[in-house]
């Protein structure tokens, strides 16, 4: 950990940049914990909408950090799980 001034000279404190890159990767791998392969999508109680955004957070995890382990997990939901939740594609007009 590290302090910083905060706004009026107060002092907070936080987490050192090494523990941003290990609390990202722990998050990420618990999040594919829910991931359900055989559905390509996040498991239940997650639903479709916690599912997008798992997708999000996961694709801005492998640009950030270039780790590349889970891009065939995006690839799978982005090709199959619209049909496995009755849906043709992921696209709205709203």
């Amino acid at each position: 950990m590290y302090r910083t001034a905060g706004s009026a000279g107060s002092t907070g404190t936080h987490p050192s940049p090494s523990s941003y890159s290990e609390k990202a990767v722990a998050g990420v791998q618990a999040l594919q914990h829910w991931y359900s392969p055989s559905f390509c999508v996040y498991a239940s109680p997650a639903g479709w909408w916690n599912s997008a955004n798992a997708v999000t957070v996961v694709t801005n995890y492998t640009v950030a950090t270039g780790d590349t382990q889970y891009v065939t997990a995006l690839s799978q939901t982005l090709a199959n799980a619209p049909s496995s939740q009755g849906h043709v594609n992921f696209t709205n007009n709203y």
